[in-house]
């Protein structure tokens, strides 16, 4: 929960604190006023930190005060204001601290954002001074450009650490981050650092240093092109933004911004803290990595497409070029551009070109449209190895041939213990990563395109937009487009895997007036699916979701377990057996591993509300209740709507004895769906082990569902 305060408070100008004498201010925030003052003593300028009197009489708020003065004392970092001392005076608390002249970096961003070279510059100091705090264990929690200060020599010092923690100190209590929200508003405007949270921060989860390479990746956006990666007109729209949107690519913002750049950018506003860049280090290392030379605008979008398979969005992937210097690390080269051929051709969605084509452009110096041309493709995967002494690294790329742009461009760097074991590493991670961004990119594509130019592909791809929004209404406008789809080419595997599952989630959310015939439609149309394309790993991952809602518990463990081994980065398929699994009363914790392994492999999922679906249930049989409870509160952040999520609070709530939250979610659940109950509930969650369902509803009933 944000709370917001009104601030009156008393100036201290022209007064005296012990040997201070105050001369000006220099900015307020959620834990006290900045002033500028002389040390009488020593002959210097200083900056005060002054705790306003009625946050003093809180033994709380002056303990966090206290804690600023520690953590800051703990750093010595030329990008870190310095601490001198915590002091009191006739009952006013205040730090003294290093006086920085210079700018506020919010009031040094022009609209059209800084210059290219200017904002690698100040990115490498912050990540820096972020490196120096985590090695300290610290983390700030508020970094924002207000609170990061350019000298006139362009120097950068990172300000205000009163919301920085030490990531060793106790849990907090409930809401225990709700106090690093406390926030500054005038009538009708946000002045606090809601703009700048992580999700974790708004969802009032616990966080760690990954927050502030969130909040570094919303100040570099900024930086880019002047204005926030996230907007909203209140304090909740922004939240909600954070949760849930994906900022506009900065490549279609700016032209001259390298690639290199926006991927960094890219990385630090991931939503899963798992999925961001680990540490300040790692986010340095690719900054390094940016190259500097001016990048040449975009070429003019083309919506035409390359010849051979209908129009349909092929790909080839290109020998890796091998920079190892040893010609034997060539079969390495070669080996995992064979095994990625091999991964991305499971995946029916897009036709890959066989090793023999694409092979024959090796060593060859290609133009990438005439490649394109030649094989009837629209993208094209290239990549190179580099081999020094036990390490290796790997860097690959998948190129729009038809507007010469980048979709995709990531590096490994890996240690060769076992060369065979990091092949099949990377290429699974660059066939997962592709996926995603080849279905992205097609169907940002076909949004500017007349369905009639990818016909039933086309078709299909509309329809999956609708089922991200995940309502009623939407799911009916992607149904139709699939039964159009499915006329058009009878064939398609895929569309029909798809018009199942719309069936089920039509079941199951009481979307139908005839659940019964809806049901057995779907289980026609999945096993049609899997009949038409028996190696269709989606195919089988919903004839496994439909046989599981009819009950049919073994029969869809099994087409679930075929899904994972035609396709084992496929994870629709990973994270049905996940949930069939624990459901039926196996191991939990081989679920959770098997889900977590799904959201390394969609880690911008625009479902990725189902990843914490399951995760939910699965922590609450595993006994892991403080977990289950937190990925439930991640499940209703993202989808408020989805009284499942509250179910699932309550549950693991129940587990930790909080029954007044297990109770409080249950009355959550019944605003959103008032004829909630213990038999819906077991028709919802389908088939179920005798020990689970005896849990389940037993902690459904404790909090109060009849």
């Amino acid at each position: 929960m944000v709370r917001f305060v009104r601030y009156n408070r008393r100036t201290l100008i022209g007064q005296t604190l012990s040997h201070y004498r105050i001369t000006a201010k220099l900015g307020e925030g959620g834990m006290g006023e900045v002033y500028r003052a002389r040390d009488t003593k020593l002959g210097r300028e200083v900056a005060l930190k002054v705790l306003p009197a009625e946050m003093a009489s809180s033994a709380e708020r002056l303990e966090r005060f206290r804690r600023e003065a520690k953590a800051l004392a703990a750093l010595d970092h030329p990008g870190i204001v310095t601490v001198f001392s915590v002091e009191e005076s006739g009952g006013v608390h205040f730090l003294t601290m290093q006086l920085v002249e210079g700018q506020p970096l919010d009031q040094l961003i022009p609209d059209s954002g800084l210059p290219v070279e200017r904002i690698l510059e100040i990115a490498i100091a912050l990540t820096e001074a972020l490196a120096a705090a985590y090695d300290k264990g610290i983390v700030h929690r508020d970094l924002k450009p207000g609170n990061v200060m350019v000298a006139a020599e362009g120097r950068v010092k990172v300000l205000d650490f009163g919301l920085a923690r030490m990531s060793e100190a106790p849990a907090e209590g409930p809401g225990g981050s709700e106090l690093a929200t406390e926030l500054l508003t005038r009538e009708g405007v946000v002045m606090g650092t809601v703009p700048y949270m992580s999700p974790e921060q708004v969802s009032g989860l616990p966080v760690d240093h990954r927050t502030d390479i969130f909040s570094l990746g919303v100040i570099l956006y900024e930086m880019a092109i002047g204005r926030r990666p996230f907007e909203g007109r209140s304090s909740a729209e922004l939240a909600s933004a954070i949760l849930r949107d994906t900022p506009p690519p900065l490549g279609e913002l700016r032209a001259d911004l390298p690639d290199g750049l926006a991927r960094v950018i890219a990385g630090c506003l991931e939503k899963s803290p798992e999925r961001r860049f680990q540490t300040p280090g790692e986010v340095r290392s690719e900054l390094d990595l940016v190259d500097r030379s001016p990048v040449a605008g975009p070429p003019p979008a083309e919506n035409a497409t390359v010849p051979g398979f209908g129009g349909r969005p092929a790909v080839a992937v290109l020998p890796f070029e091998n920079r190892s210097g040893d010609p034997e690390q060539e079969y390495f080269a070669d080996g995992l551009a064979e095994d990625l051929i091999a991964r991305l051709s499971l995946w029916r969605a897009f036709p890959v070109i066989a090793r023999n084509s694409s092979f024959s452009y090796k060593g060859k110096d290609v133009d990438l449209k005439e490649v394109a041309s030649g094989l009837g493709v629209r993208y094209v995967v290239q990549g190179s190895v580099r081999k020094a002494g036990s390490r290796v690294r790997i860097a690959a790329q998948l190129v729009d041939a038809v507007t010469g742009q980048n979709v995709w461009v990531q590096t490994y760097d890996r240690e060769l213990t076992d060369v065979f074991a990091v092949q099949d590493e990377i290429s699974e991670a660059i066939a997962a990563s592709l996926v995603v961004d080849l279905q992205h990119a097609e169907h940002e594509q076909v949004q500017h395109r007349t369905p009639e130019s990818l016909e039933a592909w086309g078709l299909y791809q509309r329809a999956l937009g609708f089922f991200y929004r995940f309502t009623s209404e939407n799911f009916e406008q992607g149904q139709a487009l699939l039964e159009r789809a499915t006329e058009l080419e009878p064939q398609f595997s895929t569309a029909w895997a798809r018009l199942a599952e719309v069936g089920i989630w039509q079941v199951l959310h009481g979307w139908t007036d005839s659940p019964d015939e809806t049901l057995e439609l779907a289980l026609t149309q999945a096993r049609r699916a899997v009949d038409l394309d028996p190696r269709n790993p989606e195919a089988h991952a919903e004839l496994a979701f439909a046989l599981m809602t009819a009950g049919d518990a073994n029969a869809a463990i099994e087409e679930s377990r075929r899904g994972m081994e035609l396709n084992p980065s496929q994870p629709m398929a990973l994270l049905f057996h996940a949930y069939f699994w624990h459901m039926t009363g196996h191991p939990p914790e081989d679920s959770i591993e098997l889900v977590h392994r799904a959201m390394k492999l969609s880690p911008r999922d625009p479902t990725e509300w189902l990843f914490h679906d399951v995760l939910a249930g699965a922590y609450f049989n595993a006994g892991r209740f403080d977990e289950g409870l937190d990925a439930s509160r991640r499940l209703i952040a993202l989808w408020p709507e989805y009284y499942f999520g509250q179910l699932w609070c309550a549950m693991n709530a129940v587990g930790l004895g909080q029954l007044e939250v297990a109770q409080a979610a249950i009355r959550e659940a019944r605003q959103l769906v008032p004829e909630v109950s213990l038999e819906m509930v077991r028709r919802v969650l389908g088939a179920m082990g005798p020990d689970v369902d005896r849990r389940m509803m037993g902690a459904l009933q404790e909090a109060g569902l009849e």
